[in-house]
């Protein structure tokens, strides 16, 4: 029975911090980063500041717990929309660049928490630390699906770097006008790009049989 306090205190502890995390996202989304303060996020809350402080000394804690948070989402997503597709290489493409598309979509306080992070020199240090070796991880499952696809390691690396660099793209556009955004006209130019860089490659490189 005395095991089960500290076990609830723990569980409430926890629940406290997610939902400080949680507000801070909302704080650099509609304030940017320089407006996502304490006081702005424990009213966000619905929590006293010092309830803040208790859990997060700095606002750059409360910063990398954001970001973790983000990519936990993002990588839980992924995992999901991949468990249910083929597991041929071409099925993995589409459906790792069907599911960015709607991710951006979807998330949008996840994109200007990531957009407001490279915004500035401290906060993209701290991005770089806690998210960039991930971000470095998917373009590689790019580029191992071309690979087996095209059979060409130099020309796979390239076509990786220009679909991560076309979903870049496309989370800025999103970001920026995301009332505009059609995930259907996204899904199509992608199926576009797929197509060339899949049945065009550039001279040297060399289709699988």
């Amino acid at each position: 029975m005395p095991q089960s306090i500290p076990d609830g205190r723990r569980r409430k502890g926890d629940s406290s911090r997610q939902q400080l995390v949680e507000a801070m996202i909302q704080a650099v989304a509609r304030h940017g980063l320089p407006g996502a303060t304490i006081s702005v996020v424990a009213e966000l809350a619905g929590v006293s500041r010092s309830l803040v402080n208790f859990h997060f000394k700095q606002k750059e804690q409360l910063l990398d717990s954001a970001l973790d948070l983000a990519l936990h989402t993002y990588q839980q997503s992924l995992a999901t929309a991949l468990a249910e597709c083929e597991t041929t290489p071409s099925a993995r493409l589409a459906a790792d660049i069907r599911h960015d598309i709607h991710f951006a979509a979807t998330h949008p306080e996840l994109l200007a928490l990531w957009y407001a992070s490279w915004s500035e020199r401290h906060s993209l240090q701290q991005y770089r630390a806690t998210t960039l070796a991930s971000d470095r991880l998917y373009r590689m499952a790019y580029t191992t699906c071309f690979e087996q696809l095209l059979g060409d390691a130099e020309q796979a690396r390239r076509c990786g770097m220009i679909v991560d660099s076309f979903i870049d793209g496309l989370w800025l556009d999103c970001h920026l006008d995301p009332d505009n955004f059609s995930v259907s006209e996204a899904e199509a130019c992608a199926e576009i790009l797929l197509q060339s860089l899949l049945h065009t490659p550039a001279s040297g490189a060399h289709h699988a049989s």
